[in-house]
């Protein structure tokens, strides 16, 4: 399922040159956060959306830990570039479809949707922020096209270079106060202090992602059999 494409220890990974270059072009950098490996397939497929040759695009892949640190450093590093788009995309993430496409819907962030576990159950990331607080997802009849969303996963994330440069350290998890536990994660905090600064986020419902991860079989079978 994985392949092992980097070293084990962790080091900083920085931008390339375009790969892609045309004049008229908009700019994008394609950052993909990892831990030493990436799920297999990811790299044939980066290479496949480049080749089609609508934007000038650098790479960046980047292991650092913890995963927040790393985001924040992609952020930093891609302010240092000329770029109007970073686009993130987890290792253990493949989108169905070119993600560079979405920056024909100039949003200030938008994604792509994957499921994730949670407890016994899957959910998928884009959420809506409930009464009580939490982030719950969207009913299956909101998840279709291009809709405004609350918060969404960093999975695959484009994000408008504004955005990066009005929120420093964008990616930090909100911690309980007087606890000291978590409680919401960066990616979804990111997307409430972005709202909050008046930016725009967007899900695309039909960029579905693969997401790979090891799973306990027990609880899948057990939902599936309880249908």
């Amino acid at each position: 399922m994985f392949e092992n494409s980097f070293n084990d220890e962790p080091k900083k990974e920085y931008i390339s040159s375009p790969v892609s270059v045309g004049a008229g072009k908009k700019t994008v950098v394609i950052a993909v956060p990892h831990t030493g490996q990436m799920v297999a397939g990811l790299e044939t497929r980066i290479t496949q959306w480049i080749m089609e040759g609508k934007y000038n695009v650098k790479q960046m892949f980047s292991c650092i830990k913890p995963t927040y640190a790393n985001r924040n450093h992609i952020a930093q590093e891609f302010l240092k570039t000329d770029a109007e788009y970073l686009l993130t995309i987890d290792s253990d993430t493949i989108p169905l479809k070119n993600p560079l496409n979405m920056i024909d819907y100039d949003k200030d962030i938008i994604g792509g949707v994957y499921p994730t576990w949670k407890n016994d159950a899957f959910i998928w990331l884009a959420c809506r922020l409930d009464t009580d607080g939490s982030y719950k997802q969207y009913p299956k009849e909101y998840r279709r096209g291009t809709k405004e969303v609350d918060a969404l996963g960093t999975g695959c994330m484009l994000i408008k270079r504004k955005v990066l440069e009005a929120i420093p350290m964008p990616f930090v998890d909100k911690v309980r106060e007087g606890v000291g536990d978590r409680e919401l994660g960066h990616d979804l905090y990111f997307c409430k202090r972005a709202k909050e600064k008046g930016f725009g986020v967007w899900a695309d419902f039909d960029l579905e992602c693969e997401h790979y991860k090891d799973i306990n079989l027990l609880p899948l079978i057990r939902m599936f059999e309880a249908r």
